[in-house]
């Protein structure tokens, strides 16, 4: 199926990146609502087709190890002979396919940008190779504010969320300081001209900050302002506070010190990095 035409501009994808628990979904659901933005949230489609050119190289009776979210182990299938040729073959419409998708996905909706909502980086960095003009939102979030919220969101009790993620409500610090660090200190540097845009400041200026996200996309502001009640619809969908200035500054009162101060500890330099120092 080929992609059908728009009247619009050529369509160009980006991608928001940024830690579980960081407003992402907030973020999402703000420009979801854009008439020239086709969003899917955490659809994953990029991360599959990643996967599957990984896979693609993979020799039959070889097997390797996948680290794509959870670790996979997998046995190739394409005879020796004919693998140079597939895994060079794969790659040239792995393009067509993602816009093909959000064509379909997105039929009738005339967008200029598509994209998806990512937690893991590496296949939207590897975009850049496919679509050189890809653009990156990253969003930050304090992130002792953000251990907090994944603790009660991992213990609110529901049976999909103690599914995805076994253990949490009791994570250690010291695993989620080696994860932060890995995205925001190594991985998401490497995206230097990603717009990166702060939790707190979308919270607290909405309008203002998603009006700097859609210039970094080249798109019009909405014309229609977000009020209070607004805002506080779209949080409650996803949030773990009571309201979303309380998921500002929580670890305060939520965070035992000892933590809070082993999270200072090694993560010191990104919180003044990103303005969280105090």
């Amino acid at each position: 199926m080929s992609v059908p035409e728009s009247k619009s501009p050529a369509r160009r994808p980006f991608f928001i990146l940024g830690s579980g628990r960081c407003g992402s979904t907030y973020l999402y659901n703000l420009l979801a609502a854009h008439p020239r933005i086709a969003l899917t949230n955490e659809g994953k489609v990029l991360d599959f087709l990643w996967f599957c050119s990984e896979y693609a190289g993979l020799p039959s009776q070889h097997e390797r190890a996948f680290a794509l979210h959870v670790e996979t182990r997998l046995r190739g299938l394409i005879q020796p002979d004919y693998l140079a040729t597939f895994a060079a073959v794969f790659p040239r419409h792995v393009r067509a396919i993602a816009e093909d998708f959000y064509a379909t996905q997105f039929a009738g909706k005339d967008y200029w940008r598509w994209g998806d909502k990512l937690p893991d980086p590496r296949a939207a960095l590897a975009a850049r190779e496919l679509w050189p003009d890809v653009a990156y939102v990253v969003l930050v979030r304090d992130p002792r504010d953000v251990l907090c919220s994944f603790r009660r969101f991992a213990d609110s009790g529901a049976k999909a969320v103690q599914e995805r993620l076994p253990g949490w409500g009791k994570r250690a610090a010291a695993e989620f300081c080696v994860e932060f660090r890995s995205l925001y200190g190594y991985g998401l540097p490497l995206v230097p001209d990603a717009l990166l845009v702060r939790y707190e400041d979308l919270v607290r200026t909405p309008q203002q900050e998603l009006g700097r996200v859609l210039a970094h996309l080249d798109l019009e502001p909405v014309a229609a302002p977000i009020d209070d009640a607004a805002q506080t619809e779209l949080f409650a969908r996803h949030g773990t506070s009571a309201s979303a200035e309380a998921s500002i500054g929580r670890w305060r009162h939520d965070l035992p010190a000892d933590e809070a101060a082993f999270v200072q500890q090694e993560l010191g330099d990104l919180l003044t990095r990103f303005g969280y120092a105090d």
